[in-house]
């Protein structure tokens, strides 16, 4: 794992702390089938046990170039994995296992979106008002905000928040290194 530090030019005197694992880089270029196969053997088994304790919710690995552009509002080139219609799809050579960890919490999170508002708000303004989160959501806030291809930037904002912290906290639960 490596460290950089970014100048934060919106905060005088502040940086920004940013976590780069080895494999987060992605390449465009072709994994071999054993690359593949070795990073199935490390998220299939996540997934599996995670995958089990939501009903009815599947995963699928994917190649790269099947993703579409037009289905998606960040650039293909960049994603690692996604859910669509309580299904995950695993981009083959660029998922790791916190992308994995992170797809179900999405799922986990939409249920409290929808179902259970109050806790989903609630834990929202608890991380929110953690200064050790504040990098993330303004990192988030940058991302997605101003993007014209969301239809409603806040929720897709709380919902990363979200998901990311409680897939952060179910790494360290199930002690999974990279």
């Amino acid at each position: 794992m490596r460290i950089e530090f970014e100048r934060n030019y919106s905060m005088q005197g502040k940086v920004k702390i940013k976590y780069v694992p080895a494999v987060k880089e992605i390449g465009l270029r072709r994994y071999t089938k054993e690359e593949i196969e070795a990073q199935k053997r490390i998220v299939n088994p996540i997934m599996d046990n995670l995958v089990a304790k939501f009903k009815g919710l599947t995963y699928e690995c994917v190649k790269p170039g099947k993703l579409k552009q037009d289905e998606h509002y960040e650039n293909v080139d960049n994603i690692r994995s996604f859910v669509r219609n309580n299904k995950i799809y695993l981009v083959e050579g660029r998922v790791i296992p916190e992308d994995a960890i992170e797809e179900v919490m999405h799922v986990f999170v939409e249920m409290l979106r929808t179902d259970r508002k109050p806790l989903f708000m609630g834990l929202f303004n608890m991380l929110k008002d953690d200064p050790r989160f504040e990098a993330m959501l303004k990192n988030l806030q940058t991302a997605y905000g101003n993007n014209k291809r969301i239809s409603d930037p806040t929720v897709v904002i709380q919902s990363e928040f979200i998901a990311k912290n409680l897939a952060i906290a179910m790494k360290n639960e199930l002690s999974i290194c990279t």
